[in-house]
């Protein structure tokens, strides 16, 4: 009887390791990923990216973008190709833009700060970053934000036999799609000012 009991136990083990293994798939690390970023866990984030969340966390404004980006932010994981420890997830998503509300608060931003630099003061790095924040809060609150729709793909990788994703390989859409768009915005602003400087 004794035996019969720890033969039934051992195969109950053995079944739930079964499970375990193939619960562990590709589509399961990009699951918990977008459930982080609806979630808006920045520190979950950062373990799951392999990165320090530390410098965003500290910027509330930039906080309450992403946020507001999320919370609309509906994903759905379609095909995925494996090929030994790598694996590539297709993704179609939808997130609200920030782009119109960043483009706001910088146009106001640029503004005061012309007026400033007019005036004679001379406000410190903190003082013009805080006028960036606030314009950032106040365009936020006045902006109204439309949905975002895109496809993309997620890198990952088999590491002590589990899949996570792979941080080795850039994706630039899944940045934007981290941060509502603000970095491709980021990246057309510097584009823009660095062709108006060759112009001129």
């Amino acid at each position: 009887m004794k035996k019969r009991v720890l033969a039934i136990i051992v195969m109950g083990v053995f079944i739930l390791s079964l499970i375990g293994c193939s619960q562990n798939k590709p589509e399961q690390a990009v699951s918990e990923l977008f459930d982080a970023m609806k979630n808006t866990d920045l520190e979950k984030l950062g373990a799951i990216l392999d990165s320090d969340a530390s410098e965003i966390t500290d910027q509330d404004a930039f906080v309450q973008l992403i946020k507001k980006s999320n919370e609309t932010l509906t994903y759905t994981i379609g095909e995925t190709t494996i090929e030994n420890d790598r694996a590539v997830v297709n993704v179609s998503c939808t997130y609200g833009d920030m782009k119109p509300v960043l483009a706001k608060a910088f146009a106001n931003y640029v503004g005061k700060v012309m007026e400033v630099a007019f005036s004679g003061e001379s406000p410190s790095d903190e003082e013009i970053q805080e006028m960036l924040l606030s314009e950032i809060t106040a365009a936020l609150d006045s902006t109204p934000t439309e949905e975002y729709s895109t496809e993309l793909t997620v890198d990952c990788v088999k590491k002590d036999g589990k899949w996570i994703i792979d941080t080795d390989k850039e994706n630039l859409k899944l940045a934007d799609v981290l941060t509502g768009n603000l970095v491709s915005a980021f990246s057309e602003m510097a584009d823009s000012m660095n062709s108006s400087l060759i112009t001129e």
